[in-house]
């Protein structure tokens, strides 16, 4: 069985519940067995912020943090990379780096435009 990671949403075996980020126990009926299913595809930008007060390692001035309901069924928090965020804007999901840590690359949950 694949261990489950970041980019991982936890599906229940007794209620077949999603759940993001993964939990010692699912939200809807309690079952505490979970398969990992990979967050992917598009969804729906729910909210947006544009965050200008960043640790002195970012190379950008500031980045772009979304609130998005995937298709999967589950919200999920990412960092945006398209210029101009409209509510209610279909977004596709990525695994990509979000910065740099002593010069290692850190990968999270990205999203964008899923028209582009």
């Amino acid at each position: 069985e694949r261990m489950p990671t970041y980019a991982d949403a936890a599906r229940c075996r007794s209620c077949d519940t999603l759940s993001y980020p993964t939990r010692f126990y699912c939200p809807r009926c309690g079952g505490r067995r979970f398969t990992p299913e990979r967050l992917e595809g598009e969804g729906t930008l729910l909210s947006w912020t544009r965050l200008h007060a960043l640790p002195p390692d970012f190379d950008e001035r500031h980045i772009v943090l979304v609130i998005v309901e995937l298709d999967q069924g589950v919200r999920v928090t990412g960092r945006l990379f398209c210029e101009a965020p409209q509510l209610g804007q279909r977004l596709r999901v990525e695994i990509a780096p979000v910065r740099e840590i002593d010069g290692e690359r850190v990968e999270g949950l990205c999203f964008v435009d899923a028209e582009g």
